[in-house]
């Protein structure tokens, strides 16, 4: 604190404006603090400049006095102001178009193609909705005008049409004092209803994947990594005039999104004209790709003209629709079960001329399809066994695979090469050929079963690999053409197991246990059951060999629909799975 003494005196006078003014005056003592600066003017009121560097204009004094008068500035008498109203809540709640939800997000792809939405009239007073801007095949329920009373609420079912188109944008609701605006969003699929080019025909790929662990002597352990294939489609396409044109569009707008991509193959024709609002289509589902969840698809005579409905069930001859048809549909409009899908890559196009291109087209299904797995009816020793002839219109493959390994140094001669397995794993080519819907299903189920490369059945070779001579019913042995087989096939696998067939009887499947020399150029197989029927020169006597598929990947080939022909080829490989 100051040390000496402050003495203050003058005059507080009153004004009506407030506070005048006030004599200071008084010394600092002894020991007090001050500055001593001629810099300063008697009043305070000016300030002249100190130059703080050298010499110092500050100098420490044992006493100040400070003496001037503090002038005051009158303030101006109070006037009236309006008040001001603070916001609140209300403001920001009342006197507006509330929607519940907010924004309104629909997607065809997942089945989410409705949903309900709330209008709220925050306002006091009644509103009139007058009309709803929006895309075309966004339906909001209800006719308009539609009156909203003072703090009414009203509520709407949106829904879209099969057929919206993918959109992010605004819903205008208009009333009749300005427009509202609704956030609406849809994802939408896109109808691939180009008709490929059956001429070149359309490929259908199955890819599983194994697992599969083999030692050295041939033991597999293989485990399926896929509870289902991929499932993939290839077709060319000619395009011409306004199919071309939309296809174009399309694509360039499209091409990298989800398709519905009908299951070419299985399409059928309506037999009679499909009234509008029908909730059933007529056709016949067996063997079909039709699905309780996914969709059928109708298309006309081009490639605009189509719609797609979801199924929601179906029967025998028909399906039932999850949403009644918009339009009448005429006698021979093409039905497909359709799937989701997506394009494999960009198609590579090739213009012929200005009005028309041609290309190749890869799509990939986006879900599973449900085939109930199902090994053939005939069994031998606990296994399926594969018992339909394969195609031989064309030639069919047979190899004998080994595990060799080979060590070269390269100085020697020759390398050493070793066989390790020991043995050889027949490779047998076999064809399919289905001409019905039937046909097509059955095949499907062994696919199925099959899973790629990891369940096993017996493959019989459907050839003459022995000559029989002799047997008789009842007789467990049976004479054969000397053609070696006691040296070098009796005891190996894939040249034990044997398939006997006889015109007019069951094949029968058995083990040759035995093999001794006859005389006459002859062989006697001792087996380890009875023949069924009497050997005659039309008996066909087969190897079978327990095999595998040699691919994950199966491709059918399709030369019309699944009431037509349509071919696929695997390879077997011959496997130790009853050995151990």
């Amino acid at each position: 604190m100051f040390a000496g003494s402050l003495v203050i005196s003058g005059a507080i006078a009153a004004h009506t404006t407030g506070v005048v003014g006030m004599a200071l005056s008084g010394a600092l003592g002894a020991g007090g603090i001050g500055l001593d600066t001629p810099y300063s003017s008697g009043n305070l009121d000016t300030v002249a400049w100190i130059d703080e560097h050298d010499p110092s204009p500050f100098a420490r004094a044992a006493s100040a006095t400070l003496t001037g008068t503090l002038c005051a500035v009158p303030v101006a008498g109070s006037a009236n102001h309006a008040a001001v109203r603070c916001k609140s809540f209300g403001d920001d709640w009342y006197d507006r178009i509330h929607f519940m939800p907010q924004s309104v997000s629909l997607d065809i792809s997942a089945g989410n193609d409705a949903t309900t939405l709330t209008v709220w009239n925050a306002w006091f007073e009644p509103r009139t909705l007058t009309a709803i801007d929006v895309a075309p095949d966004i339906v909001f329920s209800g006719s308009l005008p539609m009156d909203f009373a003072a703090l009414g609420l009203r509520t709407f079912q949106v829904s879209i049409g099969p057929q919206a188109a993918q959109m992010e944008g605004d819903a205008g609701f208009v009333f009749d004092d300005g427009t509202v605006l609704l956030p609406v969003e849809v994802q939408a699929l896109v109808l691939w209803s180009f008709t490929p080019n059956w001429e070149e025909g359309v490929i259908e790929r199955l890819t599983w994947a194994t697992d599969i662990l083999r030692s050295e002597t041939l033991v597999e352990q293989r485990r399926a990594l896929r509870i289902a294939p991929r499932r993939e489609f290839e077709a060319s396409f000619v395009l011409g005039g306004g199919d071309r044109r939309l296809f174009d569009l399309l694509l360039f707008k499209h091409g990298a999104g989800d398709w519905l991509l009908p299951v070419w193959p299985h399409v059928q024709m309506l037999r009679d004209d499909l009234a509008q609002g029908a909730a059933i289509i007529p056709v016949a589902t067996t063997g079909r790709d039709f699905d309780a969840g996914s969709y059928v698809a109708l298309i006309g005579d081009h490639a605009g003209d189509y719609a797609f409905y979801p199924v929601a069930s179906i029967a025998a001859a028909s399906v039932s629709l999850g949403k009644t048809t918009n339009r009448r549909w005429p006698a021979g409009t093409r039905v497909y079960p359709a799937r989701r899908a997506r394009l494999s890559g960009e198609p590579s196009l090739r213009r012929i001329h200005a009005g028309l291109f041609e290309f190749e087209a890869s799509f990939v299904l986006l879900e599973a399809c449900d085939v109930s797995p199902a090994p053939p009816a005939a069994t031998y020793r606990g296994v399926p066994v594969l018992e339909r002839p394969p195609d031989e219109t064309e030639p069919l493959s047979r190899e004998y695979g080994r595990l060799i390994a080979t060590l070269d140094s390269g100085l020697g001669a020759q390398a050493q090469i070793t066989n390790v397995g020991g043995r050889a794993q027949p490779m047998t080519g076999w064809r399919w050929f289905g001409d019905s819907a039937v046909a097509h299903a059955r095949f499907r189920e062994l696919l199925y079963w099959l899973a790629g490369r990891w369940r096993a059945l017996w493959v019989p070779g459907f050839g003459d690999d022995l000559e029989a001579v002799s047997g008789r019913v009842a007789e467990n042995f049976l004479t054969i053409r000397a053609c070696g087989y006691g040296r070098f096939g009796f005891n190996q696998a894939g040249r034990t197991d044997v398939r006997i067939a006889t015109p007019g009887s069951a094949p029968f499947y058995t083990r040759i246990v035995s093999v001794e020399q006859a005389s006459g150029q002859r062989e006697m197989l001792l087996l380890d059951s009875y023949l069924p029927f009497d050997v005659t020169p039309e008996t066909q006597i087969g190897f079978m060999t327990l095999s595998r598929a040699d691919s994950d990947s199966v491709e059918i080939g399709y030369q019309s629909d699944i009431d037509g022909v349509a071919t696929a080829e695997l390879i077997f490989r011959g496997v130790r799975d009853d050995e151990f």
